[in-house]
């Protein structure tokens, strides 16, 4: 079992095998997709196993936009499509600097959403990609709810109480029609 020297975090996940010397195509969640090039060491976890592994980059090109990285550790095609579905992970202390109204994905999924009186509406489970816009589901007493992650709709993300407070929409919510 491997020592992880600190909190790791996911930026994205090994979606396919690319070719036959073991590279990998990967869905990154950050806007900039040229991220891996600052970094040498991630970690995986694969959907089997609960402990992540190191893997050391050993180039990286792009197809599309598509990140397609090869791992020392990786070397065929098979050991490659192992690895999908495979969470990619960086300690915490090499995470980018984000602006002040940019969030990572790990700090808004499973955050408590609330509107500016307080009011409960449930929790983020999961954030679409829709091209214009990013959508929050927010699941609650209501069942699941789209919330748009627009700047009109988005007031303060409290990080350390894992709370989201929102301006919702009108008619977003039930009762909420005002």
């Amino acid at each position: 079992m491997t020592k992880v020297p600190g909190t790791l975090v996911t930026i994205g996940t090994i979606f396919s095998a690319h070719g036959l010397k073991g590279e990998v195509k990967i869905r990154l969640f950050h806007h900039d997709q040229h991220r891996l090039e600052s970094l040498r060491t991630l970690f995986l976890v694969s959907a089997d196993e609960e402990q992540p592994h190191p893997v050391t980059i050993q180039s990286i090109r792009y197809l599309k936009q598509i990140p397609i990285v090869r791992f020392f550790e990786i070397s065929t095609r098979t050991e490659a499509e192992y690895l999908r579905g495979s969470a990619l992970m960086v300690l915490e202390k090499d995470m980018i600097t984000l602006a002040d109204d940019e969030y990572f994905c790990h700090d808004l999924l499973g955050a408590t959403v609330y509107d500016r009186t307080n009011k409960e509406y449930g929790v983020v489970t999961e954030i679409l990609e829709t091209g214009s816009n990013d959508v929050l589901a927010v699941v609650g007493k209501e069942g699941e709810v789209l919330v748009p992650f627009l700047k009109s709709v988005i007031v303060q993300l409290d990080k350390d109480r894992h709370r989201l407070i929102i301006d919702p929409l009108p008619g977003l919510f039930e009762g909420d029609e005002d």
